[in-house]
């Protein structure tokens, strides 16, 4: 009998059949995917930072991954390269040893830089000031200095949002003046307030001046600030899905409005003041940061930047310095060193279901000579297992290893799947080198298939056979 069950039991899984078509968006490179952090990180000249710590901890990633230094502190910064007192109505006080600390763990680590400037106190001569001892310190590395956080909250409430185009265009002038060569972010506004991106982006194109390097804006998945009862699933329902499409629409086609360049996430996370204990902190965080990152990627934005604050452990951060000191590193920390190793040079593909399950998400990467496709299953009973088949763009590639993502807490009951401990079997390799003399002597596939189980995300690595 109980073999009988079992055979009933996989004779009912369901199985996704899809194929790996062509390009879609722009390519996968380390500056893809980014840390951002509170700009409080540099008050008390950053004494806060565990440099030798975070170096450690981070050793392992591929340089060249964004910090962006901004969130809601940068606007209650007070800039001094002279020693000035802080007025009162100001937050903290940053200063060059700020900067120098901070260059310590960026420069061994070899991350690019976003410095975030204060726009709420008009003060752009200020700004420039620390435009120019931030590029003095962190040279080249310094890719852009971000104008505001948020402005949507401290500007008029309606369209055409009072002097906000003008102030960037003077801001703008300022820095570039006294740093020509950087380029500018802006408006970095929250991503559910179209009515400010669509405005300031219809601005920008009016005022050439003032049309930043880098369209920026913030998404995060679930409104968590007045909800205590929030599950896990909610990140992952059709709405949550329908939100995000309509966020990155209207982001994506503002910034192409505005005729920026690039255009980013510059602050994203799950859910957003300050995330949910049991939800941003497992699993759950950790897949939907997967989805996310690969999602934005397909539709085209450059950059991806996961926020937290790094000196202060609350549920949404990556990774933060705890009380007594000690680094302490949340689930969805094994996102981003896994999105942070794959983000290597390739060019995501679209994949096709042919029907689709709404549990099943799946991405696809092209690098020069490999593939990689991820499967992110975000359902959570015991009979969400699922058989995915898709095929590949062409039976020239040979399967090297593979990646999972997902927990081994399966006797729990404190909670669902997505609300356990993150476990990581395996590292994402270094394809380039792996790949570079062929897969060798196994055989090669045209359908590559994956036993995805529930809350899970597994990537599969494959060469191509160069004979």
């Amino acid at each position: 009998m109980l073999l009988f069950a079992s055979c009933a039991s996989h004779d009912t899984r369901e199985t996704v059949q899809a194929q790996m078509l062509g390009e879609s968006g722009h390519g996968f490179v380390t500056d893809s995917i980014g840390l951002s952090i509170e700009s409080s990180t540099l008050a008390g000249d950053g004494k806060a930072l565990q440099t030798r710590k975070l170096v450690s901890l981070f050793e392992d990633f591929r340089p060249g991954m964004v910090l962006r230094i901004g969130g809601n502190t940068s606007d209650q910064m007070f800039w001094t390269s002279k020693g000035e007192s802080k007025p009162t109505d100001y937050g903290f006080t940053a200063t060059p040893a700020s900067l120098n600390k901070l260059a310590e763990l960026t420069k061994q680590l070899g991350w690019r830089v976003v410095m975030g400037v204060n726009l709420r106190a008009r003060d752009p001569q200020r700004a420039a000031d620390m435009a120019r001892h931030a590029r003095s310190i962190f040279g080249d590395w310094l890719t852009a200095i971000a104008i505001g956080n948020e402005p949507n909250v401290y500007y008029p409430s309606n369209p055409p949002f009072g002097t906000y185009a003008s102030d960037v265009r003077r801001y703008t002038n300022e820095i570039r003046s006294a740093v020509p060569d950087v380029a500018i972010q802006a408006p970095d506004a929250s991503g559910n307030r179209s009515d400010f991106i669509w405005s300031s982006a219809s601005q920008f194109a009016r005022l050439p001046a003032a049309v930043p390097d880098v369209y920026a804006s913030h998404f995060y998945g679930a409104q968590g600030c007045d909800t205590g009862s929030m599950l896990p699933r909610a990140l992952f329902t059709e709405f949550a899905d329908e939100r995000r499409k309509s966020s990155l629409d209207n982001i994506y086609h503002a910034a192409s409005l505005s005729s920026a360049p690039k255009v980013v996430l510059s602050e994203v996370n799950s859910i957003n003041c300050g995330g949910m204990a049991g939800i941003s902190n497992r699993l759950a965080g950790a897949l939907w940061m997967l989805d996310f990152a690969f999602d934005a990627a397909t539709q085209g934005f450059n950059g991806i930047y996961f926020h937290g604050t790094i000196t202060d452990c609350i549920a949404y951060s990556p990774v933060c310095v705890a009380d007594d000191r000690a680094i302490n590193t949340a689930d969805p920390f094994k996102a981003l060193f896994m999105l942070n190793r794959m983000a290597n040079g390739m060019a995501m593909l679209s994949v096709a279901p042919y029907v689709s399950n709404s549990n099943i998400r799946l991405y696809g990467l092209r690098g020069r000579n490999s593939l990689v496709l991820i499967a992110i299953n975000t359902g959570e009973g015991n009979g969400d297992w699922v058989d995915v088949n898709v095929d590949l763009p062409g039976s020239d590639f040979v399967e090297l290893t593979a990646t999972e993502i997902f927990t081994k807490d399966e006797t729990s009951t404190d909670g669902t799947r997505l609300a356990r401990k993150t476990s990581m079997d395996g590292v994402p390799p270094d394809l380039d080198r792996e790949c570079a003399s062929g897969p060798g002597d196994s055989e090669p596939v045209a359908t590559a298939r994956v036993a995805s189980r529930p809350a899970s995300a597994k990537v599969l690595f494959f060469c191509e056979r160069n004979d």
